[in-house]
């Protein structure tokens, strides 16, 4: 036995876009990490000796969980991750000024974490509501500036760095919400096209299958009661009538979708003339080796059926008719003529549901495939029904 794996999920934009900012955020902290180097050495001089193990791994390995929480098959454990990335900043954060002796130290570019508050807030951004992370932005940065201010020999002035500082990283944390917002919007808009598309085409199937039923109680069964009724013992009508109720038991059992090959398809079509017609003289052309949908064969040799049923009420009797089938390379024709009385196809009535709907209809559903009713009163009728794969 051979196993089937079973197609891959569709992933969401929403995801896509968090596995890629968690990536992103845990390339920062890496890059972060090795061009602070010098500062974070620089700051330890002031510190005791726990504080810069604990403050580093703290700030720095939950990176390393980010990188984890982005693989494909892990995408439920990006809240945790995130949430770990702030926690830890906050730890270095809040025992910093257990572990400071109160000196002060002359650092080039600052307290190493004044430097990356806006990490943090980027990191949780991919899960966190705005709200939160904005808090967390806020907090981060005030307090690393803060500490900043309080362990520098020169320090900029508190009031105005800590507001440029918080306005230079909500410029990027607002970016990154707002980025997965678009996302969870599109993921949104997809679902709900996907959802009216289903439905349309949902509605589209029932309307079919509607029409089918429809013209197959008009092509078959009403036409072989009314046969019945009027000539009960015709050989014809007695075949008419096996062949509705063929048609129903088919209706029922469900059609199968093979398509058709040239003979196959010329075969439908011939009889579905003959079911109607018995005597019905018939020119028949094969010159293919294509196959036919078998949706386009049924609903061909349906229009056919109907059209010479048209003919057989309303062309008069003593009227000849003739059939000629071509089955062409991905191309199928056939043309229903009589001499009959004819009549002025624009003036057919909408309640002409065999013309309107059996005929026309059966066939503009068909990609491909057309209907041209060509008559006049008093000089027959001629009904051409084509079908051209695309």
């Amino acid at each position: 036995m051979v196993a089937h794996s079973a197609p891959p999920e569709e992933v969401s934009t929403e995801l896509r876009m968090k596995r890629l900012f968690a990536r992103f955020v845990a390339f920062g902290y890496l890059a972060y990490l090795l061009v602070l180097t010098s500062d974070i050495a620089d700051s330890a001089r002031s510190t005791a000796d726990w504080w810069l193990p604990l403050a580093v791994f703290a700030v720095f390995a939950p990176a390393l969980g980010l990188v984890v929480a982005a693989a494909p098959e892990r995408p439920h454990r990006l809240g945790v991750a995130v949430s770990t990335v702030a926690a830890g900043f906050l730890l270095a954060l809040a025992t910093w000024p257990l572990a400071w002796d109160g000196r002060e130290v002359d650092i080039d570019h600052g307290f190493w974490l004044s430097t990356i508050p806006g990490l943090p807030a980027l990191a949780v951004a991919i899960v966190w509501p705005p709200l939160p992370t904005i808090a967390l932005l806020v907090t981060a940065t005030v307090g690393a500036q803060l500490a900043n201010a309080a362990l520098r020999v020169n320090p900029p002035n508190p009031l105005i760095e800590i507001p440029w500082s918080i306005s230079f990283t909500l410029i990027y944390t607002c970016a990154a919400l707002m980025a997965l917002r678009t996302a969870r919007l599109l993921d949104r808009t997809r679902s709900s096209a996907e959802a009216t598309a289903a439905t349309a085409s949902a509605r589209e199937a029932q309307q079919v299958e509607r029409g089918r039923i429809d013209g197959l109680t008009h092509d078959w069964v009403m036409s072989a009661l009314l046969a019945v009724g009027r000539t009960p013992d015709d050989p014809g009508v007695v075949r008419q009538a096996e062949e509705a109720i063929r048609q129903v038991e088919q209706l029922r059992s469900g059609l199968s979708d093979a398509p058709f090959d040239a003979e196959a398809a010329a075969a439908h079509l011939r009889s579905a003339a003959t079911a109607v017609d018995a005597q019905l003289g018939i020119e028949l052309e094969v010159d293919s080796e294509s196959s036919y949908p078998a949706e386009v064969v049924r609903a061909m040799g349906a229009a056919l059926a109907e059209a010479l049923r048209n003919s057989l009420r309303h062309a008069g009797t003593g009227a000849a008719r003739a059939v000629a089938l071509r089955v062409g390379p991905r191309s199928l024709t056939a043309v229903v003529t009589d001499d009959g009385r004819g009549f002025d196809p624009a003036a057919v009535p909408p309640e002409r549901f065999g013309v309107r709907v059996g005929i026309q209809g059966r066939m503009r559903q068909l990609p491909g495939g057309g209907a041209a009713i060509t008559s006049a009163p008093g000089v027959g009728t001629s009904i051409r029904l084509t079908w051209q794969a695309a």
